[in-house]
């Protein structure tokens, strides 16, 4: 478990959003939407911060934070992502076992992710609030379920391909 960390990203669509992205997450890797845009990830930030005009040819710009500690800034990636499109990811953890359900301890597969106002985990689906996501291997679906009800909630829809 001391591996346990969390991952997230989002977008920004205008330098306003970018420039705050900026200030709240020094550290967060920025680059454009674009992977072939020759600017590097350095000079997307130093144009951001500046508030170089010329950003708004990269818009929208991506802020991802990797390898954070638990707990240690996910509310404040959630404020300062607001009513845009986003993603929190926790990883490197172990599934309890769950003897109940003669399910054993699982490192591998050990995966949960908040879609911010969206309903899928691209993004492609906005939505007024978040949506989380419990991916498990293949046939567990009863750990998904446990999960859920431990946290007093249900699955919402089918089961999807994930990650």
């Amino acid at each position: 478990m001391d591996d346990f960390h969390f991952g997230a990203f989002s977008e920004a669509l205008t330098l306003v959003e970018a420039q705050r992205m900026v200030a709240a997450f020094p550290n967060g890797v920025v680059c454009p939407d674009d992977p072939f845009t020759p600017e590097s990830t350095d000079e997307v930030r130093h144009l951001v911060v500046t508030g170089d005009p010329r950003v708004a040819a990269l818009l929208p710009v991506k802020i991802s934070l990797e390898h954070q500690q638990v707990g240690s800034t996910e509310q404040a990636f959630l404020d300062v992502v607001g009513s845009g499109i986003g993603s929190i990811e926790w990883t490197y953890f172990n599934w309890p076992a769950v003897p109940e359900l003669q399910l054993e301890m699982r490192h591998k597969d050990a995966y949960v992710q908040i879609a911010i106002n969206s309903r899928d985990i691209h993004g492609d689906e906005p939505a007024s609030d978040h949506t989380v996501f419990i991916h498990v291997p293949h046939g567990a679906t009863e750990r998904a379920k446990w999960l859920a009800r431990r946290v007093g909630l249900q699955p919402l829809g089918p089961l999807g391909p994930g990650w």
